[in-house]
């Protein structure tokens, strides 16, 4: 499973054997006037052959 941190501008991986472990970062924002409520991805998809998309 993935999801994002939006203020940490991360995207976190979980999965039953390894836990928690950092999937992206930066996960939205690479610079740049940076805010805490504005910083990462705030979505994340999979195209037809199930390649993450953030948004």
């Amino acid at each position: 499973m993935l999801f994002s941190d939006v203020p940490e501008n991360k995207t976190y991986k979980w999965t039953l054997s390894d836990s928690l472990s950092v999937y992206l970062e930066p996960s939205g924002s690479t610079g740049g006037n940076i805010t805490k409520t504005k910083s990462g991805s705030n979505g994340l998809a999979t195209d037809m052959l199930m390649k993450v998309e953030l948004k």
